[in-house]
């Protein structure tokens, strides 16, 4: 049976607890605070036996917050309503930087759609800069990289896209550009693979002159491969 404690008799426990903080401290086995958890209209606290702490209200500390302890499993759960916001926030001196929101307000309307994934940029004076990540949760929803003020997306590693098309640009609004670097050492030229029906591979790549070629291996020299139709 939950055992509640009133305002008088935490008064008291709180100067006999003073002095007992050390080899022999005296422990309270259950805790409610207010009117207890979900038991008022006010809310209220509840501190379990079992080390499980319940409240109403919102909890502020100073100090790092730990989740788990290194050996079993750890979740941090963020429950709330449909079309209402879950997110996790980064603050510089009370002003937010980074809004990771799990969970749109944008209403689950069936089929999976709603409640979609945002990494949102802030401004020093926490205005909306952009989303540099939103992705729909929806089974092929699109995943936007770069946000509005059309950040560089870099990728140091390879970039594999399967199940869709490349595109570079927006039409009739931003220009798009294709670039493939040539490597180190003046024997690596940037190329351009492509698969013919049968699956053989090709690589599209141009000389020092500017003059179009096409080998059936990646190229390393000027001379490697044929020259592509008649070019002058």
């Amino acid at each position: 049976m939950r055992k509640k404690v009133g305002i008088a008799a935490l008064t008291v426990m709180g100067v006999l607890m003073l002095g007992a903080l050390g080899a022999n401290p005296r422990y309270i086995e259950e805790l409610a605070l207010g009117g207890g958890f979900d038991e008022a209209v006010d809310g209220g606290a509840d501190f379990e036996k079992n080390g499980t702490i319940r409240t109403n209200g919102a909890i502020s500390t100073d100090a790092d917050v730990t989740v788990g302890d290194g050996v079993g499993g750890a979740l941090l759960h963020i429950d709330g309503n449909v079309g209402t916001g879950r997110e996790v926030v980064s603050y510089t001196a009370g002003s937010r930087r980074w809004r990771l929101i799990l969970g749109t307000t944008v209403a689950e309307s069936g089929s999976d759609v709603g409640s979609d994934l945002l990494f949102q940029a802030r401004s020093d004076s926490d205005g909306l800069i952009d989303n540099p990540i939103d992705i729909q949760r929806e089974s092929g929803g699109t995943i936007t990289l770069g946000g509005s003020s059309n950040r560089l997306v870099d990728a140091t590693g390879d970039l594999n896209v399967e199940g869709g098309d490349f595109s570079a640009g927006l039409d009739s609004s931003i220009r798009g550009v294709v670039t493939a670097w040539d490597g180190s050492g003046g024997s690596a030229p940037g190329t351009l693979q492509l698969a013919s029906p049968n699956g053989t591979t090709y690589f599209v790549f141009v000389e020092d002159d500017g003059t179009l070629k096409l080998h059936t291996a990646l190229p390393t020299a000027n001379s490697d491969g044929s020259e592509v139709g008649s070019q002058s």
